[in-house]
């Protein structure tokens, strides 16, 4: 599901095949507008034009391990209920093939990700950081290297984007996610589900917990959560927050 417009999800369609990163009915279905819909190949024509000079001024390079996290974190949410933690609509298929590639073509993606919409502003919009501030992100593993995750924090719309790579579950028990600012006690953010890649809104009360060398780290606790309010079982990945 998306919330473009007709139009906008075309102009879409023409920028990711400019990429070339569509496969399967959806690199067919852009072959057969290029080759008979004149509007489209215009499309596609402008957007090679505009992101020959990107990709032809960066050279190639490695991104690394928190640029998946990053991309993952400016995606929309869909809410599921009264849970504050949100399957990405996304296809994470999508976003694995992306941080795969060039960072370049990170890039480009993250050109595609910001195209205006038409949708006008709220009437009375809440105060937003500017769209220059700085993204927090964090790699959390464990000395057996068994358990690993990234997060990414993105101040402007205070989301936490959560992506599990290698994870255990054990049985009867809840996964607890904490921030621990320096020199200070864990601050509990919830029980996570991550049996696949999340996003959660941080209450704007913790905010201020995000922070450089603030350490995220992940618990296993007894279903619903520590009865202490804090951890009360085994820690299984912890790592600090830096700024990219």
């Amino acid at each position: 599901m998306t919330d473009l417009r007709p139009e906008e999800e075309r102009d879409l369609l023409a920028a990711e095949y400019a990429l070339g990163v569509l496969e399967g009915e959806a690199l067919a279905d852009a072959r057969r507008l290029a080759a008979g819909d004149p509007a489209f190949s215009d499309a596609v024509a402008r957007w090679e034009e505009r992101l020959a000079p990107l990709l032809g001024d960066i050279a190639e390079a490695e991104p690394g391990p928190e640029l998946r996290a990053r991309i993952l974190a400016a995606l929309p949410v869909a809410p599921r209920g009264d849970d504050n933690v949100v399957v990405l609509r996304r296809s994470i298929g999508r976003w694995r093939l992306a941080t795969g590639a060039m960072t370049a073509l990170a890039a480009s993606l993250a050109l595609i990700l910001v195209i205006p919409r038409s949708v006008p502003p709220p009437a009375a919009p809440a105060p937003q950081v500017p769209a220059a501030a700085p993204m927090l992100v964090a790699s959390l593993t464990a000395t057996d290297a068994n358990t690993s995750l990234s997060v990414a924090f993105d101040r402007r719309d205070a989301s936490l984007a959560i992506v599990p790579n290698h994870l255990t579950f054990p049985a009867g028990h809840d996964h607890q996610l904490w921030i621990i600012p320096e020199g200070q006690a864990p601050v509990s953010l919830g029980v996570v589900r991550l049996d696949a890649a999340r996003r959660m809104t941080v209450p704007r009360e913790m905010m201020p917990h995000f922070r450089t060398r603030a350490t995220m780290a992940v618990s296993v606790e007894p279903v619903g959560g520590s009865p202490t309010g804090q951890p009360s079982g085994p820690v299984i990945a912890s790592g600090a927050l830096t700024t990219i």
